[in-house]
């Protein structure tokens, strides 16, 4: 039976501390009262003395955490442990950001790194995206500027640098010490790999963005083999030794388009999702939850068939205002669950039994949204909104095997609007205009949060990915520039702050829920 439960400040704290006590709605007092509010199993840093960012996140079924990110920080400060490559190729190329991408592994316990080390050349490169296999291997996409002169290319899709920026994809044994492929997806302009998958077989699928026409992007049996303009989204999937392109095509109309995730079902069906500004008049939709565009730029989401040479369904989510899909995953049934932004107000946007069905944000701000749409593409099982007065933004989900769903993004509304509930943090940390990372179930109706609340410090703190693992405990990774005297640190691989900016890797779980949700990963 659930109690309607909220968080109340004790007056009675010791100065300089909060503590927390709980009101409790009407309930049975002759039976048993637990409450399960979400905690952090550990949290901490991953990062030198330069900036660092951690951007995607992936979980193996023995609890280990596997992190892809971008850094400026050399071997003498980032915790490098015999990973792929332990020098720093490239130094920060402004602001402190940029570098090389990293990938590293945390063991179960959070306490420490199984491996850490760098990929990339002499120019900038960046982790953007991260996925694991049963055997440990994991896979990372993201972008590159570095020649094969100098980046670590072998057996890879594609070995020679085409152009301005290219994607890559690479493959990481499952000891972190060696690449078993790295190589290119690109044309002669700008190719970015932003979110990455992968199947039991091992073949990788990798979503991105690319201006690069037909003329020098590797298309092949994809759905769509020709640029349509501006820029595209790209579909591409990797063979099992990484030596060959199975399939890459577009995903797009006559405006700006991009793909910013990825999902993989059991039958090899790839489920993208990203914005567009193209209209019903030249993005390719098909039988998809919306057909007809909505104003100021789309969210997308699209079905690519196991073959690659078509689209199961493509179209929009979105209402009269910006939104764009960051996140998606995929249920066993072949649900598919986005979060991302949107400035629509529920004029327009459609929301449907979601777990907030109007819009929070005042003129010019933006709320999270998180929607599901059925296994036939046809039409929206939920959609509603995650946010409060401020600015609030999904970036990435994960959704267990009971079709509860897991967000993650950034928000600088306090808790006075943001929905916290259960944890972790009740709390908005940081001072005016900061930004916090937040944390949230959803629970599998859609109608409701499990939990929700920040996790962050006094300084700027973002949440970029999300996984979940079998027992229903969440993962997550982003950046912060919150030192340890404010950012929850508890048991995780560095409790020291390192720089301007670190990357950080958080576990959370219903402390009551042991025995959990079995995660959908493939």
């Amino acid at each position: 039976m659930e109690i309607t439960t909220d968080y109340a400040l004790e007056p009675k704290a010791e100065a300089g501390s909060r503590a927390y006590g709980f009101k409790l709605g009407d309930y049975d007092h002759r039976r048993p009262l637990v409450l399960d509010p979400a905690v952090f199993v550990y949290a901490g840093y991953i990062g030198g003395d330069f900036d660092d960012v951690g951007n995607g996140i992936a979980v193996d079924e023995k609890g280990n955490a596997y992190v892809t990110g971008e850094t400026g920080s050399p071997e003498a400060s980032f915790p490098v442990k015999v990973g792929p490559d332990l020098t720093l190729n490239s130094g920060p190329i402004s602001g402190g950001f940029g570098g090389d991408a990293f990938v590293a592994k945390v063991n179960a316990s959070g306490t420490a790194l199984v491996y850490a080390g760098y990929i990339g050349g002499d120019g900038d490169d960046r982790g953007l995206g991260i996925a694991v296999d049963k055997k440990g291997n994991a896979y990372v996409t993201g972008q590159t500027e570095s020649t094969e002169a100098s980046f670590p290319v072998k057996g890879g899709p594609d070995l020679t640098f085409n152009g301005v920026r290219d994607a890559f994809v690479a493959k990481v044994n499952a000891s972190g010490t060696a690449l078993v492929y790295a190589g290119y997806i690109g044309g002669d302009t700008t190719d970015f790999g932003l979110g990455i998958g992968v199947d039991k077989k091992g073949n990788a699928y990798v979503t991105g963005r690319t201006s690069s026409t037909e003329a020098s992007f590797p298309v092949k049996g994809g759905p769509d083999l020709t640029f349509n303009g501006v820029d595209d989204a790209f579909v591409a999937k990797v063979n099992a030794s990484g030596t060959a392109l199975v399939y890459a095509g577009y995903i797009g109309g006559d405006d700006g388009d991009g793909g910013f995730g990825i999902a993989v079902d059991k039958k090899g069906n790839a489920y993208v999702t990203g914005f567009t500004f193209s209209t019903e008049a030249s993005f390719p939709v098909k039988g998809g939850p919306d057909l007809t565009f909505n104003s100021g730029g789309d969210a997308f989401v699209a079905k690519v068939n196991a073959s690659g040479t078509a689209l199961v369904y493509a179209g929009y989510i979105g209402g009269g205002d910006f939104d764009a899909g960051s996140g998606i995953a995929v249920d066993k049934a072949g649900n598919a669950y986005v979060t991302g932004e949107t400035g629509s107000t529920e004029a327009s946007f459609p929301v449907k039994g979601g777990p907030d069905l109007t819009f929070n944000g005042d003129i010019d701000a933006v709320d999270a949204f998180v929607a599901k749409v059925n296994a036939s593409g046809t039409a929206l099982v939920y959609a509603g909104y995650l946010g409060g007065d401020g600015d609030d933004r999904g970036l990435g989900i994960a959704v267990d095997k009971k079709g509860n769903a897991y967000v993650t993004g950034i928000t600088s509304s306090t808790e006075a609007s943001f929905p916290v509930k259960g944890g972790p943090d009740p709390t908005f940390n940081g001072d005016f205009g900061d930004v916090d990372a937040f944390v949230a179930k959803v629970n599998a109706s859609g109608t409701a949060l499990v939990y929700a609340g920040y996790i962050g410090g006094d300084g700027g703190d973002v949440g970029n990915g999300i996984a979940v693992d079998k027992k229903g405990n969440a993962y997550v990774t982003g950046i912060t520039s919150s030192t340890e005297t404010s950012f929850p640190v508890k048991g995780g691989p560095d409790l020291t702050f390192n720089g301007s900016a670190d990357a950080f890797v958080a576990k959370v779980s219903e402390t009551g829920d042991d025995e959990g949700d079995d995660s959908d990963s493939d």
